[in-house]
């Protein structure tokens, strides 16, 4: 639905040229929701932008749903871009409207009657929960209401890509949970595809299917998210992910670790779990079968892209050979397992 083919973007500030996006390839499949990671100034919003051209890349392809929006005289981009809603962090409503005027102004610029205005409108306010705010203003709302309604403005002219910039970065927590919850519905309900950028990892976690990491204009990391959370290649992915998976190590142990293995010591297994791995039996198979002791010393389970994911910290104690038999089982059964640290 998007793909982005070698886009570039840079600007000119006190005559030095700054990359904001270096030549980069992005493809999002129809119906999913895609997140873009990355830290303030990474190239987040640019690249966001870019793909209804409200930022003009350089050089590239722009396609959305097979059409090249680069190629587009500026009539048929007008037209093109009706395809492609955005919502912001700072929700961008008229204050001199009501709830309804604001979602139903798409519709006025699109040429719609009043009839099908009311009736379009009056849906997309029962879609988003805010039926009996009609005739408020978006002075009396909260921060989530108002960006609901921002939500049932960009999808009045019945889109086929939804772009977010930041939408819950304004957000409380609760706020924020039932904003995705919402962004979910209306994927799964419309079809909608998704293109969310955020600095959270939990917003990625929540609701997304695929992910991609932006570093100083680059996309550094991408894959389907539990695959990404599980088999994490660059320092970046790892930071990132581990703002939202705790694998606490008791103090107990931190003083006993070192980094180099001795005849004495115990490795330290980070344990990546996911999908079926997560329920199957395997922790209680590999004490068995290879006559190894596995003590848990943290560990954590959840729920990615609609997927189980789960962390856990094992310190293995055995036979050398064993111990080695029993890594290469666990990657047999599709849990990654790798020695972080050996305890004395």
């Amino acid at each position: 639905m998007i793909e982005l083919k070698q886009v570039s973007k840079t600007y000119t500030h006190a005559g030095r040229t700054v990359a904001a996006l270096r030549p980069l390839d992005l493809q999002v499949e129809r119906g999913e929701i895609f997140g873009i990671i990355g830290s303030s100034g990474a190239g987040k919003s640019t690249l966001i932008r870019c793909v209804n051209l409200l930022e003009r890349p350089d050089g590239g392809q722009v396609l959305v749903d097979g059409l090249d929006l680069m190629s587009l005289p500026a009539k048929q981009l007008r037209a093109a871009r009706q395809d492609v809603a955005m919502i912001f962090q700072h929700f961008n409503l008229l204050n001199s409207r009501t709830v309804f005027g604001n979602v139903a102004l798409p519709l006025e610029l699109a040429g719609a009657d009043k009839q099908q205005i009311a009736e379009k409108v009056a849906s997309l306010l029962e879609l988003v929960g805010l039926a009996d705010k009609a005739n408020s203003y978006p002075a009396m709302l909260s921060g989530g209401q108002k960006q609901r309604v921002a939500i049932a403005r960009a999808l009045a002219v019945d889109p086929k890509v939804l772009l977010c910039d930041e939408a819950t970065s304004a957000l409380d927590p609760e706020t924020t949970s039932a904003i995705l919850d919402l962004l979910k519905r209306i994927n799964q309900q419309l079809g909608l595809t998704i293109l969310l950028i955020t600095h959270e990892m939990d917003v990625v976690k929540r609701i997304c299917d695929k992910v991609a990491i932006i570093d100083d204009g680059a996309l550094v990391e991408q894959g389907p998210v539990g695959e990404f959370f599980a088999n994490a290649k660059t320092e970046l992915a790892k930071r990132f992910i581990a703002s939202t998976m705790h694998l606490e190590v008791p103090a107990s142990y931190q003083r006993r670790l070192h980094s180099n293995a001795k005849a004495s010591s115990h490795p330290l297994v980070k344990l990546s779990f996911r999908g079926d791995a997560v329920d199957a039996p395997v922790i209680s198979q590999v004490a068995r079968k290879f006559n190894i002791d596995l003590s848990i010393v943290s560990a954590q389970m959840d729920y990615l892209g609609g997927n189980k994911f789960g962390l856990m910290l094992v310190e293995l104690s055995g036979e050398q050979a064993a111990i080695q038999d029993s890594l290469a089982y666990f990657e047999q059964h599709n849990i990654t397992a790798e020695v972080v640290a050996y305890v004395d």
